[in-house]
Parts: C-alpha cells; structure tokens; sequence
C-alpha cells in the first residue's frame, strides 16, 4: 500500500464472504469492476509508478500523440518479484536480451535441471520489469488453461473446443499498428519424437490448433514470427503445414528434456542475434508461448518503452510484460448437442479388484463371517477400504 500512496487515483477492490462455489464467479466480477473503475478514472499519462516503497517517479510513459492510443493510455508500474510479473512473454531490446549478464549456457540446455518457466527468468534477474496499468493494453490469452481445467473430461470434450477455437479469428485493436523490427521467439513441442517424457497438460492437436491461433494474433502485429522445435516430428510440422509461414525455424536436437525448451528458444534466439545475418535489422524480441494469443493496443509505443532503461540507482533494462489471462471453460462452449460423456471411474471397485475381491464377496463376508474370518473382521476390512475411498 506504501508503494501505491503516491498515486493520485488508486482503488483496493476486496471480496468477502462469498461462497466457495462462486469464488470463480465472484473473480471474474472483480476483476471486470477493476476493469471499469480503471477505464473511468482519470488517466495518469506521464508518469511511470514504482511498487518500491516511497519511490519517486522514474520516467514518462506518454504516448506518441499521433496513435490511437493517446488518449486512453494509463501508463505503467513495476513488479518488483519475477513470480507477480510472470506471464510466459515479454519484450525487450536486442541489446537487453544479448547482454552477458543475461547469455544461456548451452549446458544448461542439455540439462535437466529446470522448466519452460526459466526462459522468462533467466531474464528478468536482470531486467526491470514493467506492466501495463490497463490489462487491455497488452495482455495475452493461455489457450492452454482452458483444456487443463477440462481435466479427464477433456477427450469427451476436445472435438469441440478444438472446433470453436478453428471459427476464433484474431480482432486486433483499432490503429494498433505493426513493426517488423521486432522478432516473435516461442518454442513448440507437440509430438514424442524427443522422448516419451513431455512438457504441458494439453493433448497434441490442441497444441497444433493453439499455435495456428496464436499465429494469426501474431501476424498484424509482429509479422517476423519464430518457432524453435526439438523433434524432426515437430520440425516437419512447423515447415509444411500451410498458414504458419515462421521466418525462421530454429532447431535444438540435443535438448536435456521437453521442459527446457524455453530455455533453448532465447539461447538460440541469442545465437542467432548474435551470428544469422536475416536477424540483424531487428531491434527487438517479443518471447511467448505457442498457446497465447496476443492484444495490443499501441505496438509503437510498448516498443519505445522496452528501449529504454529504469531511470534509477541500477539503470537496468525494462521488460514490458503482458498481462496473462487464463480462459474457463463454460457449459454453453460444448453446443446444445448432448456429449458422450466417458463412463465414471468407481474407485471402490478399483480398489477391491485390485486385492482380488468383488463387491458380492465382500458383502457376503460381512454377512456371513466366511472368508477365514469372523463377520466383525470382514465389517472391519469393508469399513478400511471405505476409509481408503474417501
């Protein structure tokens, strides 16, 4: 709250007392109240807010006058802590992501020690990290989430979503803008050509059409795209399906896992910064994931800012990160056509067919005292495997 006292406009929305069923509701009418309270407030246009307590004001976040965005800009703030920044993209310059500080070591791709989240932290150690105040101003969509809380209704469900999400076209904002200066990394991994080990909770072709989507978002705005793969499965997918069209694909065979990708898409992004004469006009680098569709407002000016350095004690490079949004799934997304839902799982019955026993044998055990044993006995052996249920 110290940090937030030299705001001029500054809203604490808090929930309480809501039941545990709509917690989930309760969110998302927060969060849209945030949003609104947010929207009608008077804009701070000119000064960036640091979250340090009783930080003075670093630098001027005021738009070009001649963009769209120029009169609803809200400006920005600083995460002080990876794990309240993090959101599996982020832009910066050329000179930010090839500084020594913040070089990948090739042994720790080939490791094993690590995730797809490292390829966000091995930089932001280094870097200031800057959000926009207003979500919509640059944020992007995790497809993903929404086929994890699907959880094993998943494949009952899949044909369908994956059907909605192919009519889903990319609605970029007006006057938004676009630069081929900036090259798109993201890594890509939907195939077990590596190892039978994986990376994701999502099936293979909802990875596939998450790519295409995040794509055809990609393509108004940063329209020099990358992909890193480290399968020849992965490899030949990316080259030949129609409508892709990357710039540049990179490849890294020798990986330690699947979850190291990340890593490996900003080490060969890196090395191909540094030596590939096709990256050398560009002057800055947007890494995302291949599941997250992106919205932006004003390409130009998050440009500008990620040039810039903090105007503070450490003058450290900025980091524009988007906001991520996680999508839910909703009864009205699968149609009005009945689904074939799977049959249950009963895990009282797994669990005595696993011990070689039915149903009928153990109630007639505790009937009848049999099975070597008195009635109280089978009672008590019934009551454990109850207890082992629940």
């Amino acid at each position: 709250a110290s940090g937030f006292a030299q705001a001029a406009h500054c809203v604490i929305i808090m929930v309480w007392g809501a039941p545990v069923g709509s917690r989930g509701a309760t969110s998302s009418w927060t969060l849209l109240a945030a949003l609104a309270i947010a929207r009608a407030a008077p804009p701070e246009p000119e000064t960036h807010w640091s979250k340090r307590p009783n930080a003075a004001p670093h630098w001027t976040t005021a738009p070009d006058p001649r963009t769209a965005a120029a009169d609803t800009w809200a400006g920005t703030y600083e995460c002080p802590v990876g794990g309240e920044a993090y959101s599996a993209a982020f832009l910066v310059s050329r000179a930010a992501l090839t500084r020594p500080v913040v070089l990948v070591n090739e042994s720790r791709v080939r490791g094993k020690m690590g995730n797809m989240e490292a390829a966000s932290y091995v930089v932001m150690h280094a870097s200031a990290k800057v959000k926009t105040v207003d979500l919509l101003d640059f944020f992007v969509v995790h497809l993903s989430w929404y086929e994890r809380l699907l959880n094993r209704d998943g494949p009952a469900l899949r044909p369908r979503v994956l059907a909605r999400l192919a009519k889903q076209k990319p609605r970029p904002a007006a006057g938004a803008g676009a630069t081929d200066r900036v090259v798109v990394v993201m890594p890509f991994y939907a195939s077990s050509g590596h190892s039978t080990r994986d990376s994701g909770h999502s099936a293979f072709d909802s990875r596939k059409a998450s790519l295409k989507a995040t794509v055809d978002s990609l393509k108004p705005v940063f329209p020099r795209y990358t992909v890193t793969v480290c399968s020849k499965a992965d490899y030949d997918y990316v080259t030949t399906t129609p409508g892709l069209d990357f710039y540049d694909v990179r490849t890294y065979y020798e990986i330690g896992k699947p979850a190291m990708l990340g890593v490996a898409t900003v080490f060969t992004a890196q090395q191909a910064l540094r030596t590939d004469p096709r990256w050398k006009q560009f002057t800055h680098v947007f890494y995302t994931e291949s599941d997250q569709v992106l919205y932006v407002r004003d390409v130009g000016h998050l440009v500008r800012l990620a040039s810039k350095r903090m105007n503070d004690r450490k003058k450290l490079p900025i980091m524009v990160i988007p906001h991520r949004v996680q999508p839910a799934p909703r009864r009205e997304d699968a149609g009005p056509e009945p689904i074939a839902w799977p049959p249950k799982f009963n895990v009282a019955k797994e669990l005595r067919a696993r011990r070689g026993k039915t149903d009928g044998h153990w109630a007639h055990a505790a009937a009848h005292g049999v099975d070597g044993g008195a009635g109280a006995e089978a009672a008590a052996a019934e009551a454990a495997l109850e207890k082992e249920d629940r």
